[in-house]
């Protein structure tokens, strides 16, 4: 049977005073084949006559997350499936795009155009006037016009209709739910971690300033030429001028060379009586600054980077950093420092200034990845640390509130499922699937087939998961990761012929592939063709700043498509299982009056009254444990009752 989307719709977009929960709304504009206008907002007067409307329609909406809570806030019933999603469609059809608020998607997809205003107050002192309802009806214009576009879109491609009618637009729901419950903190102990984190951090960074010195900057300010015997004593003061630590300058040179220039090749030997100097400016060090780690390690321990950025400057990130960390003292403390401040910065100060009355809530964003992967901000919750002693201390703050338990589940290697599934269907190899169905030691029965260790093992699978490089992949080695990735490619041939299967069926499709379940992935410059055109607008628009050709982006463009387009089949058709399970499971949820508080990567945390944990722990069990969503392989979960996050983690 084929799927379909209704013709006949309302377009409604509100317009309100902000985005904060308990908004006031100023007005409403609405849009349908005959009408397309906007209108001041009354909700005592106009109640009843918009709940008939509302109960009388197919919605369409563009971030619907939102219209539909500022309605049921202000006491109306939007029932769920009776709306649909410009927002959500925009994405299901091309989920590669940076943006896809509605003046950026009208303007890609060459629609009415969502005018620009900003009330001259501000939106939070805006009022409703005449330049305001033709700035609503253009937005209602617009998103009615990109509904019916992507609905004939979709229409012909049935795999990723069919996606977004079961699982995105359904999903919608759960949003709304996780961003309703939030989280319930622990306010004593969120209070004395963010005063340890802070001291720790302070002192961390004075003892790194001490071990460092004082760095000097990267402009020469001027030049000195003095007899040798009778070199300064070095650098004296902040933000001075003084000479720079020095080296050698012979026929060949010594140190590295960065960029072209050099950076701590600061006292030449030009004769055999005099020294040139150079001057710069001197500061403190910045372990925020990757110019003041790349020089300071240098100069400390020798250090030569494993890598480069794309702008050829060493890269200095704690990953980076880890390989060295045993050899060079400077390094370690960079490392321990980042993850401290990451999150004190990025969670305890978020949690404590965010929460409201102890409860804090995210946004849970459904259009940000481009594999379907469900993401957080304000605080990031997919960013808490996993295995450290400092994400265990952050997951313990959250905890049940009272006559509540929390009952977590999440899906065990779900990712590795999902490969062995694919080899499995696509290679008619079947090794990894036994494994998964006999229940042993998986990454050991990958050793012991490809012929490694049981940590390198583990370290190629990741690499193969996630796209990881052989510099990685060696742990800094990239001469050992070479190696290791030709050790797989000899044992595990069907992995790479996979692989090169998939790019070859996104080239076959133009471009685009669709995951187990159906969802859309796009990559477009997977065709040679496309990514030379998309090369051709990069260099016209930064002539000066690209200075590779169109030919060699192309191919760069290219190759970068080949490598995502197998890690998207794999992290997508995870991401559909992990939102298909969590529908199936609200139900479950609701019976016993628990609430769904978050998704975070394959778990789920559920408040639940107390005396039905045991209940729902059971069920959820049984929910998680299938074989029926994959091919060949089961999927598997556990879970746990725990009156905070980390004893259900």
């Amino acid at each position: 049977m084929t799927l379909t989307l209704p013709a006949n719709i309302l377009v409604i977009d509100l317009e309100t005073k902000g985005l904060e929960r308990g908004v006031e709304i100023l007005g409403i504009a609405w849009a349908d084949a005959m009408e397309n206008a906007a209108t001041k907002w009354d909700g005592r007067t106009d109640r009843t006559h918009w709940q008939r409307v509302f109960d009388q329609h197919i919605l369409v909406m563009h971030n619907s997350k939102f219209d539909v809570r500022v309605l049921r806030e202000h006491g109306f019933t939007i029932r769920p499936g009776q709306y649909l999603d410009t927002q959500i469609m925009a994405y299901a059809l091309n989920p590669t795009h940076e943006s896809y608020a509605l003046k950026e998607v009208a303007r890609r997809e060459g629609t009415a155009l969502k005018l620009d205003y900003l009330p001259s107050g501000g939106w939070a002192n805006a009022v409703w006037d005449d330049r305001m309802e033709e700035y609503a009806a253009a937005d209602a214009q617009a998103e009615f016009e990109l509904y019916h576009k992507f609905r004939t879109q979709l229409i012909e491609d049935q795999q990723a209709l069919h996606h977004f009618l079961t699982i995105e637009m359904p999903f919608v729901e759960v949003i709304l739910e996780m961003e309703s419950t939030g989280f319930t903190l622990d306010l004593p102990a969120l209070a004395e971690l963010h005063g340890q984190l802070t001291e720790e951090t302070t002192l961390a960074l004075a003892k790194m300033v001490n071990t460092a010195g004082l760095v000097p900057g990267a402009t020469v300010e001027y030049k000195t030429r003095i007899p040798i015997g009778s070199e300064p004593g070095g650098m004296t003061g902040v933000n001075v001028l003084a000479s720079r630590p020095y080296c050698r300058l012979e026929d060949k040179p010594l140190g590295r060379m960065f960029k072209g220039e050099w950076r701590l090749a600061d006292k030449f030997v030009m004769s055999d009586k005099d020294v040139v100097y150079d001057h710069c400016k001197v500061s403190p060090f910045n372990p925020n600054s990757g110019h003041h780690i790349a020089t300071t390690l240098e100069r400390l321990y020798g250090w030569e980077p494993a890598a480069l950025t794309k702008t050829k400057q060493p890269k200095t990130d704690a990953e980076s950093l880890e390989y060295v960390a045993d050899e060079m003292p400077l390094a370690k403390m960079l490392v321990d420092y980042a993850e401290g401040n990451k999150v004190l910065t990025s969670f305890i100060e978020p949690f404590t200034q965010m929460h409201e009355g102890g409860v804090l809530r995210a946004n849970f964003n459904q259009t940000v990845t481009k594999t379907g992967r469900l993401s957080s901000s304000n605080p990031n919750l997919q960013n808490v640390p996993t295995r450290t002693e400092l994400g265990h201390k952050v997951r313990k703050l959250v905890v049940a509130p009272p006559g509540y338990s929390i009952v977590g589940i999440d899906l065990s290697n779900i990712e590795a499922r999902v490969l062995a599934a694919y080899l499995a269907l696509k290679m008619n190899d079947f090794g990894m699937a036994e494994t998964f169905k006999l229940g042993v030691d998986f990454h050991q029965a990958n050793a012991d087939r490809w012929g490694v260790s049981r940590n390198d093992a583990k370290t190629l699978l990741f690499a193969t998961l996630y796209g990881a490089g052989p510099l990685r992949i060696g742990k800094g080695d990239k001469k050992r990761g070479l190696a290791l990735i030709k050790t797989l490619e000899a044992n595990a041939p069907a992995m790479f012929e996979l692989k090169e299967k998939s790019w070859r069926a996104a080239q076959a499709g133009g471009g685009v592939i669709h995951t187990l379940f159906g969802r859309r992935l796009v990559y477009e410059n997977i065709i040679p063709a496309k990514a030379l055109r998309h090369a051709k607008a990069l260099k016209a628009g930064d002539p000066t700043g690209i200075t590779e050709s169109p030919d060699r982006i192309a191919h760069g463009l290219t190759a970068r498509a080949k490598r995502q387009v197998f890690n998207a089949l794999l992290q997508g058709t995870a991401a559909d299982i992990m939102k298909r399970l969590t529908l199936e499971a609200m139900p479950l949820i609701r019976r016993v009056h628990g609430f769904l508080a978050a998704q975070v990567h394959d778990e789920i945390l559920v408040y639940v009254p107390t005396v039905f944990a045991p209940w729902l722990k059971d069920e959820l069990t049984k929910l998680f444990t299938r074989d029926d969503l994959l091919p060949h392989v089961p999927v598997t979960g556990d879970a746990k009752i725990g009156t905070s996050w980390l004893e259900v983690h």
